[in-house]
């Protein structure tokens, strides 16, 4: 057997068994690989790596890899197929006559087939090229073959030189299996799965490896990146270094609340656009030897001392946390959404510790996307073009992105749960029912927000008012005021989004809303959620117990009227009475009609659209976990303050820090339990897709599944419990609510 070192480390660079010598039982790893999947066989001497293969073993590969064993043995046997050749095995024959009848071979003469004859490397490649769809005399030459095949990327004169033995047949087979097919459907191992020849669990392994292998080397096989990636994790990349198709990213290292050392890259751009308000799209400058120690540029946003960016695009850059950017398996992801009404925010803001759930062996991304007038502006130009939903393109490009290079970090991009808190919460809504975002995810996580968009009209009307607003003048062209919000300075377009003066219900424009405008979210969202046309996934949803103590100390003013406007906005006009006698708003104490608008504002802004999302999601034969966080109520009072000074209560937030394990401020001794609870049942769904865990006892409860019958929800408190929302004290108010906004039945 030859001990060529280099073409050692390029075959078996995907095995975790791998040690940098060379050894016959690393051969026999290769062979053994490809004999699970049905592709190699030995004979009783074993694999018998170090002779020459015969044509015959060659033509049995290549059926293989055609993925037509069973239908040549089937076809063979049915006297469908025949072959002239008198010099061909019983056990060869189906093969050989496939190949004859199919026009891929013609044999030796015509009448041999040269059986027992060796196989060269040109004849060997020549199948494989055959087998991945090219034609020799229309893609290739016969004589040029080897040429060709190296410019494919799974063959190298350098590496096979010298005769060509069985082990440089395992060899090849191997490297063919995950290089893309002539058509760049997809790549030959996969193929094979998506045909039934290969069985996929028996392919699994490999199909593993080679997802971690073509995510590095951004596609089809190469030998020399074959062997780079093994031995150095590409060349020349070292710690808390990564390799993507665009550059070398060069990341730090954190630690975690655990003590485990948490590789971090941050501010890599990941989307792109050229005008104010444009669509994004994916960035495809070269990075080079990027720098991914810091934190990106924010989203224009209002802050303490005004900013400007270079380039606008600059703020779509997103930050990764891997336990370990070479692992010998894929790990699941989790692409968080940051909150902050969709006017502020990043990140980075330390409410959200990734560094805590990439502990748990999870990759962790988290993506900035444009805030305020600078994501949330809609005009109708006077061409007809609508320009809409700016940073609903950012975060599917984002999640484009990350399916593309997640891999490169350790990341399964098939394994990808996306969540979000607030106005996170908001966008992973809009996400599910985004027609823009089918199949760049199969998880998602919704804390304390949930909407389902505004109407096209009602956006343009908000853009002109806030156009009229800049201007001190009424704004009537849609098409005026793109050219006023272009021309505006980036940092004051953001920071004077935030002013009340130019709208007296500004809350609900201060939480950035996307537009049903058909392409990023459908035009009726409710109708393609319950008729389960949106992107059906697993769900975990919820909220706090009291979401609206956040707002009794605002900003915002404390009036019936700036609470009806909000009715209005999110329930429209003619539910305004209907919603004020469901929540009893008819006495005339202001400070008890306040606390009753507080509720039902907060219940409005978190509550119902991710609730008829988790519906839609059971309805549509997917699993759903509901939750509620109550840790603290007791402290929430029944007097206008509501909340008793210097202690932690259920308010919107408050639970960031026990699922992210970030110790808040004002908490007792008893919630540290929590923590770990509610941590341990985020980080099992993510990996899992069920809060208990593989074995089903991680909580101190058993989270029982969500089903729109019993409708039972996990209680987060001091001591946590099982109940259903029929028993809870909002119950009948949820129903009318429901029936009401959404003609359904809660």
């Amino acid at each position: 057997m030859k001990r060529l070192f280099f073409v050692l480390c390029a075959v078996l660079m995907l095995s975790s068994a791998l040690c940098l010598s060379a050894s016959a039982s690393d051969y026999d790893d290769i062979a053994r690989e490809l004999s699970a999947i049905g592709m190699f066989r030995g004979t009783g001497s074993g694999f018998e790596l170090d002779r020459a293969p015969t044509r015959s073993e060659a033509a049995i590969m290549l059926v293989r890899l055609f993925g037509a064993e069973e239908e040549a043995n089937a076809a063979y046997k049915a006297g469908k197929i025949s072959h002239p050749f008198t010099d061909v095995s019983a056990y060869t024959s189906p093969y050989v006559a496939w190949l004859y009848s199919n026009g891929i071979t013609k044999g030796y003469t015509a009448t041999t087939f040269a059986s027992q004859n060796p196989c060269s490397a040109q004849n060997y490649v020549v199948f494989l090229l055959r087998a991945l769809g090219y034609q020799d005399g229309k893609d290739f030459a016969y004589a040029d073959a080897l040429n060709f095949a190296q410019t494919k990327g799974f063959y190298n004169s350098t590496v096979f030189a010298g005769s060509f033995l069985r082990d440089d047949l395992a060899a090849l087979t191997y490297l063919a299996l995950a290089a893309d097919m002539a058509d760049g459907s997809t790549y030959l191992l996969d193929s094979l799965i998506d045909s039934g020849a290969i069985d996929s669990k028996a392919a699994a392994s490999m199909k593993e490896q080679f997802k971690l292998y073509r995510a590095r080397t951004t596609g089809a096989a190469d030998v020399e990146k074959l062997l780079q990636f093994k031995i150095g994790n590409m060349a020349g990349v070292g710690a808390n270094t990564v390799k993507i198709g665009l550059g070398t990213l060069k990341g730090s290292e954190l630690k975690s609340v655990t003590g485990e050392m948490i590789e971090a890259y941050k501010g890599i751009p990941f989307g792109t656009f050229e005008r104010r308000f444009d669509n994004a799209r994916l960035y495809d400058k070269n990075l080079g030897y990027f720098d991914a120690t810091s934190p990106g540029p924010l989203s224009y946003q209002k802050t303490d001392t005004p900013f400007s960016l270079a380039d606008e695009a600059d703020c779509l850059n997103l930050d990764i946390w891997t336990p370990d950017s070479s692992p010998d398996e894929l790990m699941p992801v989790y692409v968080f959404i940051h909150g902050g009404a969709n006017t502020a925010g990043s990140s980075n803001d330390s409410w959200y510790n990734l560094t805590n759930v990439a502990d748990d062996g999870i990759v962790c991304v988290s993506l900035n996307y444009r805030l305020g007038a600078h994501g949330f502006s809609t005009f109708r130009l006077d061409d007809g073009t609508l320009l809409a939903n700016q940073a609903m393109s950012d975060l599917v490009v984002g999640l484009q992105w990350v399916q593309k290079y997640v891999a490169a970090f350790g990341g399964d991009p098939d394994r990808i749960t996306i969540g979000g808190q607030s106005a996170g919460g908001y966008n992973t809504c809009y996400l599910i029912s985004s027609p823009a975002a089918e199949g760049l995810f199969d998880r998602a996580i919704i804390q304390s927000g949930g909407d389902l968009g505004m109407s096209i009209d009602e956006s343009i009307q908000i853009t002109l008012d806030y156009a009229s607003y800049l201007t001190g003048q009424e704004i009537t062209s849609s098409q005026e005021a793109y050219e006023i919000l272009s021309k505006t300075d980036g940092y004051q377009l953001a920071s004077d989004y935030l002013h009340s003066d130019y709208a007296p219900d500004c809350f609900y424009i201060l939480n950035g809303h996307s537009v049903r405008d058909g392409v990023y979210l459908p035009i009726d969202p409710v109708e393609t959620l319950l008729s389960a046309n949106a992107n059906n996934v697993d769900v975990l949803v919820g909220h706090n117990e009291h979401e609206h103590v956040t707002y009794t100390h605002s900003i915002y003013p404390q009036t019936m009227a700036f609470f009806n406007a909000q009715v209005i906005r999110y329930c429209g006009e003619q539910n305004l009475k209907e919603m004020q006698n469901f929540y009893g708003l008819t006495s005339q104490s202001p400070r008890r009609d306040v606390r009753k608008a507080l509720t039902a504002f907060g219940n409005i802004t978190y509550l119902y659209d991710s609730y008829l999302v988790a519906d839609a999601m059971v309805d549509a034969g997917k699993t759903a976990y509901v939750y509620r966080f109550a840790y603290g109520s007791e402290n929430v009072t029944d007097d206008y303050n509501m909340n008793k000074s210097g202690v932690f209560s259920a308010k919107h937030s408050n639970e960031l820090p026990f699922v992210y394990r970030c110790t808040p401020t004002l908490l007792p001794r008893s919630g540290l339990k929590l923590i770990n609870e509610m941590h341990r049942a985020w980080t099992n769904f993510i990996k899992y897709g069920d809060p208990n865990g593989v074995t089903g006892n991680d909580l101190a409860a058993a989270w029982p599944k969500y089903d729109t019958a019993s409708r039972p929800i996990m209680y987060f408190d001091k001591i946590s419990s099982v109940t259903s929302l029929h028993d809870m004290a909002d119950a009948p108010t949820l129903k009318k609510v429901f029936a009401l906004l959404y003609d359904y039945a809660f």
